[in-house]
């Protein structure tokens, strides 16, 4: 198969939370009517509740001095990995003069050309990521502390960081692996299982009805394929994509921290950051030191709820 049919394959194939992916493919662009694959993006529909598209935001901590750009200490990389996720990091980046900060990230998951092209554009960068969550602080209201002019007038917020509410599942472990360098905490998600095409709209409904269940199972070898080469071009063990196709798309594997280790998901701890940010991870730091479903969490959705979002 051509090598640009089985990308143009993967940019439609989700790897996200839940009750979101089913069979592999690789092939089924390939495999499906040229139209397809030529068919303009649309505008897809909108997440479901409790999702949202990947942001980016400047954050600080509260006891860092507020002085616009220079004072950030952190990018937040919150959401849904989507197709425009290493666009919006690398502006998000050009607003503090391109300085190297931490990523601080927390993500259900998204598509899988998407999570793909920001791993490699970490990769290039030099860029840490560190598995965690974070929690603005509100400011101007009742109760809160006043707002500060420098944050405002640069788009800065303040953030309280911690590790025990936050996940990196489905395609999102991907992204990490494109790390230069990847921390994930004891206390941290990771999770994992298998991709499909969204049939959430017509193109993946289209595919999913002509194809034969051969051509399926061959898109999900492919698919397979292509992610443990990423994962060796990234120096991830590549088991991490066979192991992932074991699981399947209604439920998530949760990996125990020593398996996170062994497929080189994390290469260093918390230590190795910048003090401030390291000490508030520390203070923050949850146990028992194996993760927990973040589904079982009040501020996710349950087990078994609809999670349907967008396709292309």
């Amino acid at each position: 198969m051509p090598r640009v049919a089985a990308q143009i394959a993967l940019s439609r194939v989700r790897g996200s939370r839940l009750s979101r992916i089913g069979s592999g493919l690789a092939l089924l662009i390939a495999c499906a009517a040229p139209a397809f694959a030529q068919s303009p993006p649309r505008t897809a529909p909108a997440p479901a509740a409790g999702y949202r598209s990947m942001s980016f935001a400047l954050g600080r901590l509260p006891q860092s001095p507020a002085c616009g750009p220079a004072c950030v200490d952190f990018i937040v990389a919150d959401g849904e990995i989507g197709f425009a996720s290493a666009l919006a990091y690398l502006l998000a980046r050009k607003r503090i003069g391109d300085r190297d900060v931490p990523v601080l990230l927390n993500s259900p998951g998204g598509y899988v050309a998407g999570a793909t092209n920001l791993g490699r554009m970490w990769r290039k960068l030099g860029v840490t990521v560190v598995v965690a969550s974070a929690e603005q602080r509100p400011c101007g209201a009742a109760g809160s502390a006043k707002c500060n002019p420098a944050d405002e007038q640069s788009g800065v917020q303040v953030f309280d960081i911690s590790i025990g509410n936050s996940e990196c599942a489905s395609a999102c472990p991907f992204a990490l692996a494109g790390a230069t360098a990847r921390i994930s905490p004891p206390g941290a998600s990771i999770g994992i299982h298998e991709t499909y095409v969204d049939t959430s709209e017509g193109v993946g409904r289209a595919l999913e009805n002509m194809l034969s269940p051969e051509e399926k199972e061959r898109a999900r070898r492919e698919t397979e394929r292509e992610l443990a080469l990423y994962a060796e071009e990234m120096g991830i063990d590549p088991e991490i994509a066979s192991r992932s196709m074991k699981t399947r798309h209604s439920s998530m594997e949760w990996l125990p921290h020593a398996d996170v280790a062994r497929y080189r998901l994390t290469t260093g701890g918390i230590t190795s950051l910048p003090a401030p940010i390291a000490a508030a991870l520390l203070k923050a730091t949850a146990r028992p030191t194996e993760p927990t479903a973040p589904a079982a969490r009040s501020n996710r959705p349950a087990a078994g709820e609809s999670t349907r979002r967008r396709g292309l």
